[in-house]
């Protein structure tokens, strides 16, 4: 994998401590798929926010997981800023915002972090109902579907060896 790393200073403010000078350090891999990494970092504070952009154009796509045994679970996906997710199974649904970052994690990654939020996303009710189906998915006893859904085309899944998935493109609307 080829790649180029700059490092800048920016006449930016700290959005934690107001520190007038950011550093925005740039590295960009050229394959096999194109993406940069920007990182920016606050010499006053240490404060990190990192965002991964994908300088590819692509056709929107839908990756269909199909987890059967607790090493699909394993998985791992790139969430693009515009990607939707869903587990029909679970009643879940996480939708892409103006504030959704880029993400690498896994199947088992993304699970977890929605049980951490479970108090948000649904009622008393439907968080107990939804934190029993998630640990058992979590521990291989609940088959479900995972649906990567992005208009921009840019997310992406590296399968385990033996994990069902489908990749489909879909109609730019």
């Amino acid at each position: 994998m080829n790649s180029t790393y700059e490092a800048l200073v920016l006449d930016e403010l700290c959005t934690r401590c107001s520190f007038p000078k950011i550093e925005m350090r740039r590295l960009v891999y050229t394959s096999p798929n194109e993406f940069e990494v920007l990182v920016f970092v606050c010499p006053n504070c240490g404060y990190r926010q990192s965002y991964l952009v994908d300088l590819n154009s692509k056709k929107p796509i839908r990756y269909t997981i199909n987890i059967n045994q607790q090493k699909d679970l394993n998985t791992l996906i790139y969430r693009s800023p515009q990607a939707d997710i869903a587990i029909p199974e679970l009643g879940l649904e996480v939708d892409h915002t103006g504030f959704t970052q880029a993400k690498i994690t896994t199947v088992e990654g993304f699970l977890l972090e929605a049980k951490s939020q479970v108090e948000a996303l649904f009622t008393k009710s439907e968080a107990e109902k939804f934190l029993a189906m998630a640990e058992a998915a979590l521990k291989g006893r609940l088959r479900f579907t995972f649906i990567l859904d992005d208009e921009s085309g840019a997310s992406w899944v590296k399968a385990t060896s033996g994990t069902n998935y489908k990749e489909e493109y879909q109609q730019n609307t």
